[in-house]
């Protein structure tokens, strides 16, 4: 008898005051990684782009618009993700901390402080089909008072 679980590999973001976290589960050739409370940057340049830079882990998307830079950080992170276990059978180089001078500048620019909450399922041996997770969403945290 087979075991369920292979391994599990659990991440939590170095990132000051940070609640960021990852967990990597493989059985096979099957894998599911599951973010959890990612803070992503959101903020819109002076030549009208949209930039996403996560302050837990090492990726960042750009759009033409809020809803077009959010959907591009998510599609492009599963991709990441999808790639990362392909070739090299974890997601240990993406789940980097960004040094703080990365992002930190994005914070007197910042349109949006998002908290990020995504599980993916790859299966390595087929090709996905559209979206391969099933919960993600972007929360823009409620400016202080």
């Amino acid at each position: 008898m087979s075991n369920l679980i292979d391994w599990i590999r659990h991440w939590t973001s170095d990132t000051p005051n940070s609640n960021g976290k990852a967990v990597h589960v493989c059985n096979g050739e099957k894998h599911a990684v599951v973010f959890d409370s990612l803070r992503v940057l959101i903020v819109k340049d002076d030549e009208g782009l949209w930039f996403a830079q996560s302050c837990d882990i090492d990726y960042a998307s750009s759009g033409k618009s809020l809803e077009d830079v959010q959907r591009n950080f998510e599609l492009g992170l599963s991709e990441t993700i999808k790639a990362h276990l392909e070739h090299f059978g974890n997601i240990d180089r993406i789940m980097r901390t960004p040094a703080q001078e990365d992002w930190r500048d994005l914070l007197d620019k910042s349109h949006g402080d998002y908290g990020l909450t995504m599980v993916a399922q790859h299966k390595i041996e087929d090709k996905v089909e559209g979206l391969p997770y099933s919960n993600i969403a972007f929360y823009q945290e409620k400016e202080a008072a």
